[in-house]
């Protein structure tokens, strides 16, 4: 049972160690990967989501002073950067993201029906009534 990997697994295997050695974030980013897939459909956009959500939380308290009201603006109740949205908002009016990553949405329309009693506009996903 002491079978040796395959050279490609040893070379990634050091690869990754090497890139880990010099980017420590990268370890959360592989982990959130593997989460990601266990997930559904559903759970994927959740779990990108979340750690987007992270990623925006973590730039914003990096660029703040490390103080009571940095905290404040970050997390707590009715927090100025608490959302998402607000923390996307954030870091664009900083200079952390470009206004394309700040327009990058996530899709909320579903392409599939659900149990609408009502016929559906293929194209914009609503509904239509006969006016």
């Amino acid at each position: 049972m002491n079978e040796k990997a395959p050279e490609w697994l040893e070379a990634y295997a050091i690869g990754r160690d090497e890139i880990w050695e010099k980017d420590p974030h990268f370890k959360g980013f592989l982990a959130a990967l593997q989460e990601l897939n266990k997930e559904t459909d559903r759970g994927v956009a959740l779990v990108a989501t979340s750690f987007l959500d992270k990623l925006l939380m973590d730039m914003l308290a990096a660029f703040l002073i490390e103080n009571a009201s940095a905290k404040a603006l970050l997390s707590g109740f009715n927090a100025p950067f608490g959302s998402f949205s607000t923390r996307i908002a954030g870091c664009l009016a900083m200079g952390l993201i470009t206004d394309l990553e700040a327009q990058l949405r996530i899709p909320t329309k579903s392409p599939r029906r659900t149990d609408m009693k009502s016929p559906v506009d293929s194209e914009t996903m609503s509904p239509t009534f006969p006016i």
